[in-house]
């Protein structure tokens, strides 16, 4: 079991949205991937309070194995960089999320 956690300000840890359980791998992913379109960090943590997965601005920072899932592209248009991730490539880890 996990808890997830968003905050609008990266490494302020005064003030963040209440836990959302989450029960294994594949719903910590898409959680931080919906949530870090709405919040600047997002932090995913496990029974014992520590930190199993973590994104800033929308690029995984934590755990190292997770940074394969940052993929960025610039958007021609307007110059702005956009993260997309190809799910086929994603491998759902088995059990845990570090």
């Amino acid at each position: 079991m996990f808890k997830g956690y968003c905050f609008p300000v990266p490494g302020d840890g005064e003030w963040h949205t209440p836990a959302v359980m989450l029960n294994d791998a594949e719903e910590v992913f898409r959680y931080t991937q919906l949530q870090s379109k709405l919040f600047r960090e997002v932090r995913v943590v496990d029974g014992d309070d520590f930190i199993v997965v973590q994104m800033i601005d929308q690029q995984y920072t934590f755990p190292e194995e997770w940074k394969k899932f940052n993929r960025v592209r610039e958007d021609n248009e307007n110059g702005n960089k956009i993260q997309s991730i190809n799910l086929a490539e994603f491998q759902k880890p088995q059990g845990s999320c570090s």
